[in-house]
């Protein structure tokens, strides 16, 4: 069984002088100070050796924070945007979302080198970090995906906004 001592950050929050020992299956996370499985703690990859490199920060913790800043985020951007769908006027949050007016969202992931989607985050970081840009607007899910699978355009716009 091989044994490590804790980062010094630790032993200062627990006391002066005293020494916590943890297992290499387990690992102390440094936000909530709770024990748990190595499998908790994601790989860091910027490293290029060979060797594991484990956050101090577990995922519960981690994701915490991300939701919290997630959520900060979205409230700026769509402070900004407005709360209600540009094409239909939907108004429950839980059905809007951020859309590109011109369909030119690849261009944004090309100009910065990004192969994967943009998450919800990322994209309203981005927004906000450009000074809030005319290129996005609020739309509801459905129009969303009416434009895209409508070359570009909402069915409301084409049929009118009872088009059933």
């Amino acid at each position: 069984l091989i044994l490590r001592f804790l980062s010094s950050a630790f032993t200062r929050k627990v006391g002066q002088g005293i020494r916590m020992i943890e297992t290499m299956k387990e690992k102390r996370c440094i936000r909530c100070l709770n024990l748990k499985p190595i499998s908790r703690f994601a790989v860091r990859t910027e490293y290029k050796d060979k060797k594991e490199h484990r956050r101090g920060v577990c995922m519960d913790c981690f994701n915490k924070r991300v939701r919290k800043q997630r959520a900060s985020y979205k409230k700026q951007v769509f402070d900004h945007y407005g709360w209600e769908c540009a094409c239909c006027g939907e108004s429950i949050p839980e059905f809007l979302t951020i859309d590109h007016i011109n369909n030119d969202g690849y261009l944004d992931r090309m100009k910065r080198g990004w192969k994967r989607k943009l998450t919800s985050k990322d994209l309203y970081y981005m927004i906000i970090k450009e000074g809030f840009p005319d290129r996005f607007q609020t739309l509801c899910q459905n129009c969303n995906l009416g434009k895209l699978v409508n070359k570009g355009v909402c069915p409301h716009k084409t049929h009118g906004k009872n088009y059933r």
